[in-house]
């Protein structure tokens, strides 16, 4: 049997998917999570000077917002990271429209053959000022792209890239999520094997990804890479999966 045309409003490809959105726009909803001080260790002790205004760990907070539909108030936060991402990156064109890939995917619109609309934004924030933030998609309970990730300039070398991935670590472990990939510069390859415990994808799997998963990002250039996600699972239910919490365990 074939559908002659797609089924209106949204559509999942299994009722996994269907949960895991369901609870994504529900993180998003939640606003803010504290991040707890036994996490912030990784930050080095200049971080309460760092932005000149006596800023303390206990303010530090995690938010995931999605670009598609954003609140004006949370716009502001999602055009910070838009900065963050330029500063950090040369530009990103797409080949065909010309247009620039990072606010698209930000603000999860459609270009070209490639639609963004599933992509999230997960933030480290001090008084509403982003720190770190990531762009992220989910392709259901086995893989999450994690294609762009920046610290802005005046806090890098201070901890919060690595206080950001543990963080986005334990978001994954929460939803169950099997692994994470990012496109790998050949400059940064060795710090996400090494650091982060990233491997290269085997061309097998490479071409696997391709096929079942068409509109992952592909950066000219990079390297794919690898990650079991670790960390405690199945937290993710419709009865607590309303707000997520980080802890130190």
């Amino acid at each position: 049997m074939y559908m002659n045309e797609l089924p209106s409003g949204n559509w999942f490809c299994s009722v996994d998917c269907g949960i895991l959105n369901f609870i994504l726009e529900r993180l998003v909803e939640c606003g803010p999570v504290k991040v707890p001080h036994s996490l912030t260790g990784l930050i080095k002790s200049t971080v309460g000077d760092a932005n000149g205004i006596g800023i303390t760990n206990s303010d530090m907070k995690w938010i995931v917002l999605r670009g598609k539909g954003v609140s004006d108030e949370n716009r502001v936060l999602i055009s910070q990271a838009v900065d963050i991402f330029h500063n950090c990156f040369n530009p990103i064109v797409d080949s065909i429209t010309g247009s620039d890939f990072i606010p698209s995917m930000a603000y999860g619109e459609t270009m070209g053959d490639s639609d963004f609309t599933g992509v999230h934004c997960a933030m480290l924030i001090i008084e509403s000022k982003v720190i770190t933030a990531g762009m992220f998609r989910v392709f259901g309970a086995d893989v999450v792209e994690l294609p762009i990730v920046a610290t802005s300039e005046t806090n890098q070398g201070k901890g919060y890239f690595q206080l950001f991935f543990n963080c986005f670590e334990k978001l994954l472990a929460y939803l169950k999520v099997k692994k994470m990939v990012v496109p790998a510069a050949e400059d940064v390859e060795s710090m996400w094997i090494q650091k982060f415990g990233f491997q290269k994808v085997t061309p097998t799997q490479l071409r696997e990804y391709r096929q079942t998963m068409t509109s992952m990002v592909a950066f000219q250039g990079t390297c794919l890479l690898e990650k079991e996600v670790v960390g405690p699972h199945g937290g993710a239910t419709f009865q607590n999966g309303f707000c997520f919490r980080l802890s130190s365990v």
